[in-house]
């Protein structure tokens, strides 16, 4: 898991190190927003989904299919 979170790591997703330590540790539901600039993440915030946005989201993507 080390490796995986090395900031020095190029192996993984630049965003992997940000976000995986709290996916891993939070038991509410997270959306992870990043803003990048010329591919480096300038900004990283999170907000609290309820059951009722999640299930918003998939009937959304359920009907643009």
């Amino acid at each position: 898991m080390d490796w995986i979170l090395n900031k020095d790591n190029r192996g993984v997703v630049s965003n992997l190190p940000k976000y995986l330590p709290i996916v891993l540790t939070e038991e509410n539901k997270l959306e992870h927003i990043f803003t990048y600039d010329n591919g480096n993440i300038i900004h990283y915030t999170t907000s609290f989904l309820t059951d009722d946005d999640v299930n918003k989201w998939y009937e959304k993507q359920l009907v643009s299919q």
